[in-house]
């Protein structure tokens, strides 16, 4: 049976908890680094790190936990956003919703056209982290176009794309 319904794939979706995560993480260390290191200077024993005061180095530790704390916000709205985001082959054409930059702030896009009126289809990167790209679909209808982040088995939508409009 044929599925007519596209979400976002999961790997993209893992690829923002994976963000997520491993910045909490890296959070936590830098948390337990600068106690340690407070810790030993209070008590007039070696310092973890040694290339400057520690209270240098929670300064340092803050401003670099704070932008990875802004990354896993980011990487979790954009999580929230996919989720949204969906194709659904009907008898007729395609629709879905269209969101060409997953990072922005702007709404998905609803669209819906007829097979005849699509004139290619193709992959498209985009990014879902500053350092992340994924493939997506682009569906182009003359001047207009309309992007869908990641649907999941993109090789096989794209083929049925292909037979349909091909039709």
């Amino acid at each position: 049976m044929q599925k007519n319904t596209y979400a976002v794939d999961r790997q993209a979706t893992s690829l923002l908890d994976i963000t997520f995560w491993s910045n909490i993480a890296v959070i936590a260390l830098l948390i337990a680094i600068n106690a340690v290191n407070f810790y030993r200077a209070a008590t007039g024993g070696e310092t973890l790190v040694k290339i400057a005061s520690p209270e240098l180095i929670a300064i340092i530790s803050g401003i670099l936990a704070l932008w990875m704390g802004v990354s896993c916000f980011t990487a979790m709205r954009v999580k929230t956003r996919l989720k949204k985001v969906f194709l659904r082959l009907t008898e007729t054409g395609v629709a879905g919703i269209s969101m060409p930059e997953p990072m922005n702030n702007k709404k998905g896009r609803a669209f819906e056209v007829a097979y005849a009126d699509i004139t290619e289809i193709r992959t498209a990167e985009m990014h879902v982290t500053t350092k992340s790209i994924i493939a997506s679909l682009r569906i182009v209808c003359g001047e207009q176009e309309y992007d869908v982040p990641a649907p999941e088995h993109l090789q096989e939508l794209m083929e049925l794309l292909a037979d349909r409009i091909g039709k």
